[in-house]
């Protein structure tokens, strides 16, 4: 039941009413409802007479805006308006535990690099792979300590949701739009380490690149998925837009793979040759 700040209105919701009552109390119209098993979101709870055998007296209070919640049954668990998929949490856990995988291999590497400096790595397939060259870089420690510890720590945050939502977890608006920003800036950090490893460095990085391809689903996949569920902006057609879009998404990483690929043959023409010669 939802009653309306109209005296003697009250429209009825999809929940069995046995009997509608209306009563009068100073400060607004009231419906005295009984309501087998249910409650009314925000209402008191009272013994009224004349009730029906079985049924639970409700007294629904004024809410603000003139309504009052809706009814709803609390023996009953009821799902989310906007479910969330399955899809969206297992999308989070394996970029997140790629992506760690990958940061946690470069601060090993490093480490192996720091110890024997004069030592390969195992990574060290050829000129145009090389992932000693690149941690010897001053990019690879842009903030004064190597760049994998951001990715070690960072990629912990997607895991963590993954497995909360999994785990039933509902999150507010405002730390989804923050966690949009945290993948945006982390999606723009290895695409400028991308342009500095190809156009700076002149090398390529195994370990570097798996985190790249963790870090690009991630943000462009889960920025969709947000849009779809009314997050970021609330415009009604964008959302709309985002909905019917979202089983195609994946096309974004991929055109965002493409370019990444085109860029790397195009700067390394004889890297193919190499990897297969």
């Amino acid at each position: 039941m939802r009653c309306r700040s109209t005296p003697g209105r009250c429209e009825s919701l999809p929940c069995e009413i046995s009997s509608v009552t209306r009563a009068a109390r100073p400060g607004g119209n009231l419906c005295v409802t009984s309501v087998p098993t249910a409650t009314v979101i925000g209402a008191t709870v009272g013994n009224l007479p004349g009730s029906h055998p079985g049924t639970v007296p409700i007294i629904a209070r004024k809410a603000s805006g003139g309504r009052f919640g809706a009814c709803h049954n609390p023996r009953v668990s009821s799902p989310s308006p906007a479910r969330v998929r399955v899809l969206a949490p297992i999308l989070l856990i394996v970029a997140g535990l790629i992506g760690f995988f990958g940061s946690f291999k470069l601060v090993v590497e490093k480490y192996e690099l720091l110890e024997h400096p004069n030592q390969a790595l195992g990574c060290d397939i050829n000129p145009f792979v090389s992932c000693s060259t690149v941690i010897d870089s001053t990019v690879s420690h842009l903030f004064g300590f190597p760049n994998p510890i951001i990715g070690v720590a960072g990629f912990m945050i997607p895991i963590t949701i993954g497995a909360a939502m999994l785990a039933g977890a509902t999150f507010s608006r405002w730390f989804w739009n923050a966690a949009n920003v945290g993948f945006f800036l982390a999606w723009a950090f290895i695409t400028f380490l991308f342009t500095q490893t190809v156009f700076v460095i002149g090398a390529l990085c195994p370990w570097c690149m798996l985190v790249w391809s963790a870090t690009i689903p991630l943000f462009w996949i889960f920025t969709v998925w947000n849009l779809a569920n009314g997050r970021l902006t609330k415009n009604q057609r964008v959302r709309t837009a985002m909905r019917a879009f979202l089983p195609f998404s994946w096309v974004i990483p991929l055109v965002n793979y493409a370019v990444i690929a085109i860029i790397i043959i195009t700067h390394f023409p004889t890297l193919l040759t190499v990897l297969f010669s």
